[in-house]
């Protein structure tokens, strides 16, 4: 049996150059399980706004949201490699 791995993934509201919607991972901590990882995230929200305030100042975040290592691989472009 596999074990899934969660992360924590922010979505910026407005979108780059090319049209596109700005993604940051979080790749510093990974999380046994959804709800472990969205209780992180509740409780944790300021400190996640402080860090995306720092990558990206102003630009308004749309969500932060908790996703498997399979939708981080295909997000990235990454297949089988940990983030």
């Amino acid at each position: 049996m596999e074990i899934i791995k969660f992360w924590m993934v922010a979505v910026m509201l407005l979108t780059n150059e090319m049209g596109e919607k700005q993604i940051y991972f979080f790749n510093n901590k990974s999380f046994d399980s959804f709800d472990e990882c969205r209780r992180f995230v509740q409780a944790n929200l300021p400190l996640l706004h402080y860090k995306l305030y720092t990558e990206y100042g102003h630009q308004p975040v749309e969500m932060i949201s908790c996703v498997p290592t399979e939708v981080v691989d295909r997000l990235t472009g990454r297949h089988g490699t940990n983030i």
